[in-house]
C-alpha cells in the first residue's frame, strides 16, 4: 500500500493539490548535460477544481502530472495532496492517458472493474457505479422499451470504435470514485466530432461527483471548454506563465462560437504564445 507521508493513499477523500517550489531535472552523463524540464512551479488547486495545463510540447506538462501522481520524485520542491507530503505513488486516483490501454483480453465490463480485482474492492456499490458509468458514457444504450440497443460491456476493446475504447478507460479511472483524476492528453487519438462529445460526457461526469481535475491537452478550446481554471505554461524549463480563471456558466456549448466569452479566453491564451514565439503569425514574422 502506497502512502501519502504517514496516512494510506487509499484513505484519501480531500482532492487538494499544493506544489511548493516544485523543480525537476532529468540527468544527464554529467551534471552540465542534465536537462531542466520542470520548474519552479508554485500552484494551489482546491479539492473539486477542474484544472487544465496547457503548453508547448516538452514543456514538461506530462512530466508535472507524473509527479502529481507520485509515479516521478521531484528534483526539488514538494507535493501535498489532501494536505499530506506525496511521498510514493498515488493509489488513489484515476489515470487516463491519450493511449487507452485497455486489456486486449477482457471484456469492456472486464476491464473497467479490473480496478475492484486489483484493490479487492469488489461489490454491490462498485457494481451499481460501473453500470452507471456504462450508461453516463453512452456504452449502453436503450429504446424506449428498455432493450438494449448498444451494449458494450460484453465487447473486447478489437470490437469496439476508438471513442469506445477511451470511453471504457475513463469508467476504469472512474469507477472506484476517486478524489482525483489525472488525464494526460485523453481524447489526442479521437476524430473531431467524437472528441466533441466525449468532452461533454465528461463535463456531465465532473458535475455529477466533483473530483479535483488534472488535464493535460495541446487543445486550447478543449482547455478553456471544460476547465474552471486554465493553466499556461512556458517553453521548457516549463514554468506556470498564466493562471486563468475561467468564469462561465456551465455546462458549457460544445460550439465555443455560442459563448464568444469563452472565444475571448482562448484569444488571449493564443497571444500569450505569441508572445513567447511558440506559435508565429504572419503579421509577427513581418520586419
Amino acid at each position: 500500500m502506497s502512502r501519502l507521508g504517514k496516512g494510506s493513499a487509499a484513505t484519501v477523500t480531500d482532492g487538494s493539490i499544493v506544489l511548493d517550489k516544485l523543480t525537476h531535472w532529468f540527468p544527464g552523463k554529467g551534471r552540465d548535460a542534465a536537462f531542466h524540464a520542470v520548474g519552479p512551479v508554485e500552484l494551489e488547486i482546491p479539492s473539486g477544481q477542474f484544472v487544465s495545463i496547457v503548453g508547448p510540447s516538452g514543456c514538461g506538462k506530462s512530466t508535472l502530472m507524473l509527479i502529481c501522481a507520485g509515479l516521478l520524485r521531484p528534483s526539488l520542491g514538494s507535493v501535498r495532496i489532501g494536505g499530506q507530503s506525496l511521498n510514493e505513488p498515488l493509489t488513489d486516483v484515476g489515470i487516463v492517458f491519450q493511449d487507452h490501454l485497455l486489456l486486449p483480453f477482457r471484456t469492456a465490463w472486464d476491464n473497467v472493474m479490473l480496478q475492484a480485482d486489483i484493490r479487492g474492492t469488489g461489490g454491490p456499490e462498485m457494481t451499481a457505479r460501473a453500470e452507471r458509468l456504462f450508461d453516463q458514457l453512452k456504452l449502453v444504450k436503450k429504446d424506449a422499451s428498455g432493450r438494449a440497443v448498444l451494449d458494450a460491456r460484453g465487447r473486447y476493446p478489437a470490437q469496439l470504435s476508438g471513442g469506445m475504447q477511451q470511453r471504457v478507460s475513463i469508467a476504469r479511472a472512474l469507477v472506484h470514485n476517486p478524489p482525483i483524476i489525472m488525464m494526460d492528453e485523453p481524447f489526442g487519438a479521437l476524430d473531431a466530432l467524437t472528441r466533441l462529445q466525449v468532452r461533454a460526457d465528461l463535463e456531465q461526469l465532473w458535475l455529477t461527483d466533483r473530483p479535483t481535475v488534472l488535464f493535460i491537452t495541446h487543445s486550447v478550446e478543449e482547455a478553456v471548454g471544460l476547465s474552471d481554471r486554465v493553466l499556461v505554461m512556458s517553453p521548457t524549463p516549463g514554468q506556470v506563465v498564466r493562471d486563468m480563471t475561467i468564469d462561465i456558466p456551465r455546462p458549457r456549448p460544445l460550439s465555443l462560437t455560442e459563448a464568444p466569452e469563452l472565444r475571448e479566453y482562448m484569444e488571449e491564451i493564443y497571444q500569450l504564445f505569441e508572445d513567447m514565439g511558440v506559435i508565429e503569425t504572419e503579421a509577427a514574422s513581418r520586419p
